[in-house]
């Protein structure tokens, strides 16, 4: 409208419409605004890049109206504060336009390169999250699409088992029987005598495992036995894919942690992506041991307690 102002926060989007004289039925107000100049447009600051920058000014000439854009700059400015213009500023006196064109556009580029910067580095990590995502749809498609759960459910347990043994009773390396008594009567419900190793360390450790896995079996075999395997299949393939699909939002919410924390490390880009790449893969790691341990354990819990 002639003779009007708006302030703006922000600048509208595409598809904004702005027309001189307000409403298109109303010429004589449209005439009004030309003949006042059109639509002054006035920026109290410089946009951190210049294609905003060019966007606002290009509200000031809708279609070929008449029109005009302004904007001021600060040494005091957030996009100025970093370079060196004060050091241009002397005795209070005001720079040049030209020069202080030259030192926005400056000030422009860098922001612009390092914005650039910023989202290769995202892309990066998002690919190596990526990677993870269709490994977990991969093992998500293989649950739904299997017609055996119980013969999967064995692997997961049997792996479940090697993690233990790797971890609490290697076949070098000193034994904790007490963690692993306790993590066997957790995770797989099942009492299983476990004693310090004697000499041939390697050969009992073989033995111990033999023994847990064949009484992990039986157990399951009774679960089979005592309510069909059809059925089993169907509760087994619906307690993965809930497990599944709950640890990965875990994933997820961890990953985006981390981002965070590469980020505050002020790193150089490729160092970002390969400590992101080293600690997401780590990540990964634990959320399917997690996996495997929480299937294994919600399967030997299923049903009757005794068979």
């Amino acid at each position: 409208m002639p003779g009007a102002v708006t302030i703006a926060t922000a600048m509208a989007g595409r598809g904004t419409d702005i027309r001189l004289g307000g409403t298109p039925d109303n010429p004589a107000l449209r005439d009004r605004a030309i003949a006042a100049g059109g639509l002054l447009v006035i920026g109290t600051e410089h946009s951190p890049h210049r294609r905003f920058d060019a966007q606002l000014r290009g509200r000031a000439g809708r279609q070929g109206d008449p029109g005009r854009s302004v904007v001021h700059a600060s040494i005091e400015d957030d996009l100025l504060k970093d370079t060196k213009l004060a050091m241009a500023v002397t005795g209070g006196n005001q720079i040049k336009p030209v020069v202080a064109q030259r030192l926005v556009a400056v000030a422009q580029r860098r922001r612009e390169a390092h914005s650039f910067d910023e989202r290769i580095a995202l892309l990066r990590f998002e690919q190596v999250i990526h990677r993870q995502r269709a490994s977990v749809y991969d093992q998500r498609r293989t649950i739904r699409g299997t017609e055996d759960c119980v013969s999967m459910a064995a692997r997961l347990r049997n792996d479940t088992i090697d993690d233990l043994m790797t971890r609490l009773a290697p076949a070098a390396g000193p034994w904790a029987t007490g963690r692993l008594d306790a993590m066997v009567r957790s995770i797989l419900t099942l009492d299983v005598p476990i004693k310090q190793p004697s000499r041939n360390q390697e050969a009992d450790a073989a033995a111990l495992r033999e023994r847990i896995s064949k009484t992990a079996e039986d157990w399951m075999n009774g679960k089979v036995k005592a309510f069909g395997r059809d059925i089993i299949n169907d509760v087994l393939r619906r307690i993965m894919m809930a497990l599944l699909d709950e640890l990965w939002a875990e994933q997820l919410a961890r990953l985006e942690h981390l981002k965070r924390m590469i980020a505050d490390r002020r790193l150089s880009p490729q160092k970002a992506h390969a400590d992101f790449a080293i600690e997401a893969f780590a990540l990964f790691e634990v959320m399917m041991r997690d996996f495997r341990h929480e299937v294994t354990a919600h399967v030997m819990r299923l049903g009757k307690t005794q068979f």
